[in-house]
């Protein structure tokens, strides 16, 4: 049919902003778009293959692929925004309900590739097409400031004569950038192997990993939790979107291999021996739980969702924290939503997913963010601290409850028929100052303050308590400098020891990357004072009252603080 330049719709001002600042957080999330389009166009299978070294990528899906009007009007043009986009149909065949909304099409790998090709047999047309761009020249004119209309141009040819039963798009991706193809090519793990972080994966497993996790795809292990404690009732909300999943017939392959979601909750540390309560944390309702959140009639955002909270730390770390999922995609990756709670270290132990409708108009450009300032981000975000502030007292109570039987487990091992002697009356965690539990999971010389803590408490050595508390909030703001790898923040340069408290706090309340609140540095400061009158003001008696003034501040800055040494550093 012959050869031509296509003309899609200019780029919008955004086609700019996007190129300057980066157009996707990753690879992944770039590839995410074209297989949401294979969704989309009602394909059942999309496969995803590179060359040997990584710098070439090919996606073929089985779709009902498009014309070139399609390409040139759709897939290659850039809505001006999506807050003037036509609502999103309903569910339609296969049960899926469609994903695209913005038409962001090729838009996807402008900052990742250097040349992007796309041939695709519409279905019943007889016809075809293939186009192709030079990004790489795209981004030069950008970088000269020329006027991008005039660049964004595809080369394109047309053909008829296909069958009527073929159809198909095939995208190929061609120079991947340097560094994307430098990650690809790393050796690592097997997906089957035990791994605490993604990034000891392989490379092409962890893209795999990832993959499974951001788009429409089933469960590896069809459920997100064990699917021999699944109760058809209490989890019809897993049932449900489970099922769906398996409906949509949607499947996805990475050099062959299926790309699946591998969520599997509870997962511990591998590397840490479970000790002796091993054997009750895969226990539902005693190691871990799941609780199910969905809106009202008529609620301002339709959602459902469910939150798996287990006992110890939740692995991988890229786990931790809610995936919210517009129809169907994730948007963005696990995080804490900035969430509060009365156990900060219980977040770091939860995972979950929240499956979401009517957020379109807090939806960043990049679908990859919301704007979190946003009336309907916000309501959301409080249904879901609801959820999270009722899982809390759950958490402790199970906490409890697996110590009581792991006590009774110890006592009956031990039984002899010895005539029993009285035993001293000893205090449970609950009743003391600061909670052993709290910090069980930080290294030997922060856990060994909190036994000192505790017992100059009970024998009223008031001052002694002060002291160590103090020494506690220095080497818990250390700790979490130090495990970003940010130690020279907080040294003298000149003697490169540590700074004093004070300074520690100021350092911690103006890191920016930290994003610290304000509660906790009006509790590292109640501390700070108690302990230095303790330490300082031998005319001041420190008396019990003034430390249980303050007990709930130590305890609610101890936990802010841990779970943000928890957390993964932000990107510089």
């Amino acid at each position: 049919m012959g050869n031509r330049i296509a003309h899609p719709r200019e780029p919008s001002i955004d086609l700019v902003r996007i190129l300057s600042e980066g157009t996707y957080t990753s690879f992944p999330q770039a590839l995410k778009e074209f297989i949401s389009n294979s969704y989309d166009a009602f394909a059942t299978d999309v496969a995803l293959r590179f060359d040997d070294d990584f710098s070439t990528l090919s996606i073929r899906d089985n779709g009902e692929g498009m014309t070139s009007d399609d390409f040139e009007n759709v897939f290659a043009s850039i809505a001006r925004s999506g807050r003037t986009a036509p609502p999103s149909p309903g569910t339609t065949r296969l049960g899926r309900e469609r994903i695209g909304r913005f038409g962001i099409g090729a838009l996807a790998v402008v900052g990742t590739a250097d040349r992007f090709t796309i041939k695709s047999v519409k279905k019943g047309s007889g016809k075809g097409f293939e186009a192709s761009i030079d990004l790489k020249h795209l981004r030069t004119n950008y970088q000269k400031g020329k006027d991008l209309k005039d660049v964004w141009q595809f080369a394109l040819s047309e053909w008829e004569g296909e069958k009527t039963a073929t159809h198909f798009t095939e995208i190929s991706v061609e120079g991947i950038r340097d560094d994307i193809h430098q990650i690809l090519q790393r050796s690592g793990k097997c997906l089957s192997d035990p791994f605490r972080l993604i990034g000891e994966l392989s490379g092409i497993e962890e893209l795999r990993w990832q993959l499974g996790i951001i788009c429409p795809v089933e469960y590896a292990n069809k459920y997100p939790i064990p699917a021999k404690v699944i109760d058809p009732d209490k989890d019809h909300i897993l049932v449900h979107q489970s099922t769906r999943l398996q409906r949509s017939k949607f499947k996805v392959t990475l050099n062959q291999l299926p790309v699946k979601n591998p969520t599997l909750l509870p997962s511990y540390d591998p590397e840490r021996s479970p000790g002796a309560d091993g054997k009750f944390l895969q226990r539902k309702g005693l190691g871990y739980d799941v609780a199910y959140l969905q809106s009202a009639a008529r609620s301002k955002v339709t959602y459902k969702g469910y939150v798996c909270v287990q006992a110890h730390q939740v692995y991988p770390n890229e786990l931790r924290g809610i995936l919210i999922r517009l129809r169907g995609v994730a948007v963005g990756w696990h995080r804490t939503l900035h969430l509060d709670a009365t156990v900060a270290t219980m977040l770091t132990s939860m995972s979950g997913e929240v499956w979401v409708d009517g957020l379109d108009e807090a939806l960043q450009f990049d679908r990859e963010s919301f704007r979190e300032d946003h009336p309907l981000f916000v309501w959301l975000r409080d249904r879901i601290q609801e959820t999270v502030d009722t899982e809390t007292t759950r958490f402790r109570d199970r906490s409890a409850k697996r110590v009581a039987m792991v006590k009774s487990k110890r006592a009956a091992a031990t039984k002899t028929p010895k005539i029993k002697k009285k035993q001293p009356t000893t205090k449970q965690p609950s009743d003391s100052y600061l909670q052993p539990e709290i910090l069980e999971k930080m290294p030997p010389y922060i856990v060994r303050l909190v036994p000192q803590i505790n017992g100059s408490y009970e024998h009223e050595w008031y001052e002694g308590a002060a002291m160590v508390l103090r020494r506690l909030m220095e080497t818990l703001i250390i700790e979490l400098y130090s495990r970003r790898g940010w130690s020279q923040d907080v040294q003298d340069p000149d003697t490169n020891e540590f700074v004093p408290l004070k300074a520690l706090i100021g350092k911690l309340n103006g890191d920016g990357r930290l994003h610290m609140q304000r509660r906790t540095i009006d509790g590292l400061n109640k501390v700070k004072e108690v302990g230095d009158t303790a330490a300082h003001d031998f005319r001041i008696r420190i008396r019990k009252s003034d430390l249980d003034k303050i007990q709930s501040a130590v305890r609610l800055t101890c936990e802010r603080l841990i779970f943000t040494i928890g957390e993964s550093a932000p990107t510089a």
